[in-house]
């Protein structure tokens, strides 16, 4: 239980790197990679614990519902022209090539994300 705990919360981190004005279509299929990821790996964690039915359908459904907003958020920024766009988009995509383990240990600091952070940082819109 205490796994998913952690899973949870970086979910709150990663869909906060996630919520950024440059969402289109190549940072859109990033996204969804993660979201896909994450889902997968919630499901692994999930197949070997026992608890209700319920329990297990919230779960998938948060990380459904994060998703979901995540890309509603941004479904028409149509941003690809923006200055940030393909550094964000790396970050999505490193992101979801993290394995399972690393991601529900918090350790989702990546290079090309590091570099969107540093970028964000000195961006003045």
């Amino acid at each position: 239980m205490r796994r998913m705990k952690t899973t949870i919360a970086g979910l709150g981190v990663i869909a906060g790197l996630a919520c950024t004005p440059v969402m289109a279509d190549d940072f859109a299929q990033a996204a969804d990679a993660l979201c896909q990821k994450q889902r997968s790996c919630l499901m692994g964690q999930m197949s070997g614990q026992e608890m209700p039915p319920q329990m297990r359908q919230m779960m998938l459904q948060m990380v459904d519902g994060m998703c979901q907003s995540m890309q509603q958020n941004y479904a028409t920024a149509g941003a690809q022209g923006h200055p940030l766009y393909d550094q964000a988009t790396a970050c999505m995509r490193s992101l979801s090539s993290l394995s399972c383990q690393a991601m529900e240990n918090g350790q989702v600091e990546t290079q090309e994300c590091q570099e969107y952070e540093r970028q964000a940082a000195n961006y003045a819109g």
